[in-house]
């Protein structure tokens, strides 16, 4: 089994497995309307916005708080600037793949104490 890595702008960061997940959300408006004696509900679409979760990992005695990828990351979510996103799930990116400017929308962290493993979910929106 090959451990999945996800990139932003040029760090990488180990991704624990299973934890990607991404969704679409609808973004346009309905309403109501009354054509030919008939009630309708009439719908423009604008397109769909982008998110994701990804929870990732690092080895808290070998990469320092300041050097650490969710500290560069809490910078970024401070800032609204963007990043380069990406990750690859399965040889090749055949289970899903990503690549795109992303906003940080949040970053939590939490360490294993036992095993020196830095955790943390981030949070992001495709731009």
């Amino acid at each position: 089994m090959t451990t999945v890595t996800a990139t932003f702008d040029s760090k990488s960061v180990n991704v624990v497995s299973g934890t990607y997940k991404e969704s679409q959300q609808f973004v346009g408006t309905e309403w109501d309307t009354w054509a030919n004696s008939v009630y309708k509900r009439a719908h423009k679409s604008f397109g769909l916005i982008i998110t994701a979760v990804v929870t990732c990992f690092e080895n808290a005695q070998i990469v320092t708080w300041t050097n650490s990828v969710a500290n560069y990351l809490e910078g970024l979510a401070k800032s609204g600037a963007q990043c380069g996103f990406a990750i690859s799930l399965g040889t090749g990116g055949a289970i899903h793949s990503l690549s795109a400017d992303v906003y940080i929308q949040q970053v939590i962290v939490w360490y294993d104490e036992a095993l020196a493993i830095r955790y943390f979910q981030v949070a992001i929106r495709v731009v």
